[in-house]
């Protein structure tokens, strides 16, 4: 959801790989809020440091507002 060079390359990378799935936009999102609840998760029940899985709960809950807002999935990606 950030903006700069890692988001761009994130986003391109993200563009690529649905392209090649043939995945829609639904079906990205909810991949990879999948994803990120995953590894927030497993971080968190292993006892991993904060500094790690938070930034991944935050991006889960910044998406939930964005989706909660009624963003068009199209403009997301």
């Amino acid at each position: 959801m950030a903006g700069g060079a890692e988001s761009e390359a994130c986003r391109g990378t993200i563009a690529a790989v649905a392209r090649q799935h043939a995945l829609g936009p639904r079906e990205v999102v909810g991949a990879l809020a999948y994803y990120l609840i995953d590894v927030a998760t497993q971080f968190h029940k292993r006892g991993g440091p904060r500094w790690y899985w938070e930034p991944h709960v935050l991006e889960v809950k910044r998406l939930a507002e964005v989706l909660g807002a009624g963003v068009d999935l199209e403009r997301l990606l």
